[in-house]
């Protein structure tokens, strides 16, 4: 069966509240939002001629700005009706418009797609093996159905097993999340999901964003870690349970150094700042927060400033290098062979091409330990749900049904956890004085952004990160 797109229905006008609606959404509901291209992926080299009748069902990317950012619409058109009623966006000349992750017509198309731009990663296997495995796969595959940034859909063999991520919010340039994990399994790290294949898509200027057009990565396959579980999860359930959490904390934590070692061999270092000049970025950070928050008083933020002062000084911080720059637990799996770090996309809605400049490894330490405070919170929630969603800079578990945290977050299981993950991360040597002021302000900038998250979003949370910074307050008193 055929369907073929009404001239005279605007594509925008069908999807804009469904857009709105999602998860991935960056913006305010009143932000505009513009359709500037609809891109065929049967030909992926001109605008989709809605006129043109097909044997195909139709299947087209809608490229949608918001602002100066563009989001990343996959859409198909079918007069079978879907599996399930997830994934359907409306009813259009009577056939269904559907989410493309949710379809197998996307799949294959963007497959095939990714096969005729020559995507497949030359090391990861012979391409033509690759592109009939996962064909045959799209049937069978199924999307991972927690709203998250992105859309990821499993592949679960036989053929390459693997995960597809299509990315909601797409820039022109080289993607971090190809470019890292390719770069660390080529180093011959296994603590990576190894990258099979890419597709670009072409994006044109965006008035206010990149001045030049280029190609946006649209999503990637990576080998799928076999046996996974969810990091937070997982150590949202040791929490709940009162199980020690030492041994997990310290193997994560000695996988987080390995990347290190391995970014730093695969990319260089960066010139080293002074320390004077992150200290003077939190403070603006603290006081950007406390105008907006009405708890974070102006004696906690003295305190915070307080605990600062150690890095206002003419001392030079560490080299910069290569990081993940959005480290938090829900970015790890536990599976075959151990940890596994995945999603190096950084902050989404930060240009690519900051995303990709060097920074301080300890930003990534000072996201694992903000997110071991998370994980012993949702644990500790009545009713909790262990369910985790990403957000852009720091992990923010999601609120199920029922009532905020009914306790707080447990100080000692917390601090063995903490404590077993540095242990990890620097071999048993602990940090010196230096690097315990660096992760410091790194922690109190990351609790200054979940502070405001949580006023924003939900304030039952809000005693979570102001907690955390009460205590980092109180190491300098």
């Amino acid at each position: 069966m055929t369907a073929s797109w009404p001239p005279d229905v605007d594509v925008l006008d069908v999807i804009e509240d469904w857009v709105r609606s999602r998860r991935w959404f960056p913006a305010s509901d009143d932000s505009a939002l513009e359709v500037i291209a609809n891109i065929d992926l049967s030909t992926l080299s001109a605008p989709l001629d809605w006129d043109q009748q097909t044997a195909l069902e139709p299947v087209w990317i809608s490229l949608v700005r918001v602002g100066t950012a563009v989001l990343q619409i996959p859409l198909v058109l079918t007069e079978t009706p879907p599996h399930s009623a997830a994934g359907v966006i409306d009813r259009v000349g009577g056939a269904w418009l559907v989410d493309g992750p949710q379809h197998p017509a996307f799949l294959r198309a963007w497959i095939r797609r990714a096969a005729a731009e020559r995507g497949f990663i030359p090391e990861a296997g012979d391409p033509v093996d690759l592109e009939r495995g996962l064909l045959a796969q799209t049937d069978a595959a199924r999307p991972v159905t927690s709203e998250q940034t992105n859309s990821s859909i499993i592949f679960p063999g036989p053929g390459p097993r693997a995960v597809l991520k299509i990315f909601r919010i797409v820039s022109p340039g080289v993607h971090p999340d190809l470019e890292i994990p390719r770069a660390l399994a080529t180093t011959g790290w296994k603590h990576v999901p190894a990258p099979l294949v890419h597709l670009g898509v072409p994006l044109p200027p965006i008035p206010g964003g990149d001045a030049t057009p280029g190609l946006a990565v649209s999503g990637i396959a990576s080998t799928l870690v076999e046996d996974a579980h969810d990091g937070f999860d997982f150590f949202v359930g040791l929490a709940a349970r009162n199980e020690d959490a030492r041994e997990a904390a310290r193997d994560l934590g000695t996988v987080i150094a390995q990347m290190h070692e391995h970014l730093e061999q695969a990319f260089g270092t960066g010139t080293p700042s002074a320390s004077r000049d992150l200290a003077d970025r939190v403070s603006v950070n603290l006081d950007a927060a406390a105008a907006e928050v009405r708890e974070l008083t102006p004696e906690l933020v003295a305190g915070l400033k307080a605990s600062l002062a150690p890095l206002n000084i003419d001392r030079q911080l560490p080299a910069p290098i290569r990081i993940h720059g959005d480290l938090h637990l829900g970015q790890t799996l536990l599976g075959h062979g151990g940890w596994h770090v995945l999603d190096f996309e950084g902050e989404p809605l930060r240009p690519l091409a900051d995303r990709r400049q060097p920074d301080l490894a300890l930003r990534d330490v000072a996201g694992v330990l903000r997110s071991i405070d998370y994980a012993s919170a949702q644990a500790h929630r009545s009713g909790h749900s262990s369910r985790m969603a990403s957000t852009t800079t720091a992990e923010i578990p999601v609120v199920g049904k029922g009532p905020g945290p009914a306790t707080p977050t447990d100080p000692v299981w917390r601090s063995r956890a903490e404590d077993a993950f540095i242990d990890g991360y620097t071999d048993g040597h602990g940090f010196d004085d230096a690097q315990t002021d660096i992760v410091r302000a790194l922690m109190i900038e990351k609790a200054a952004y979940e502070v405001v998250y949580e006023h924003r979003l939900r304030q039952s949370w809000l005693p979570i990160p102001l907690g955390a910074l009460e205590q980092l307050a109180d190491v300098s008193r």
